[in-house]
């Protein structure tokens, strides 16, 4: 069984046109907060008609997100007007993800080797005082 991530955001383009790929085997995260964006709550719907799983990251169990979710994960994010904390979300997001690699964790030590051997291969990752050694194309 392979599992693939894809990101949404209405930002990337057509946020139905990123759901096409969508099936009912597959489970659709939300991540939303005080402020709730509109698309964010219909994409939550519209999977919903469409059989898909849904969870939800929030700060309110009354939530307008929270309502349209299959599943609901509490973060409250102690928000003032002006500033919202990311911490309680981020740490939820993060132990999801350590859950999920320790679930599969053959498949998550092969990948993280293909990732390394890439990154090595890009040379991202350098210490003080070493350049990159970059081959030129260009002709003189």
């Amino acid at each position: 069984m392979h599992h693939k991530t894809y990101f949404m955001s209405p930002h990337l383009g057509d946020l139905p046109d990123q759901m096409l790929a969508i099936t009912g085997r597959d489970l659709l995260i939300a991540v939303s907060y005080l402020r709730y964006a509109a698309d964010t709550l219909r994409a939550l719907r519209q999977a919903r008609t469409l059989g898909i799983r849904t969870l939800v990251i929030t700060d309110d169990p009354i939530s307008p997100p929270s309502k349209a979710a299959d599943v609901v994960l509490i973060a409250p994010s102690k928000a003032t007007k002006l500033f919202h904390s990311p911490v309680a979300p981020l740490s939820l997001v993060n132990a999801l993800v350590a859950a999920a690699t320790v679930a599969g964790k053959q498949r998550s030590t092969a990948h993280m080797a293909r990732a390394y051997e890439t990154i090595d291969a890009f040379e991202v990752l350098l210490t003080p005082g070493e350049a990159p050694e970059v081959e030129s194309d260009t002709v003189s």
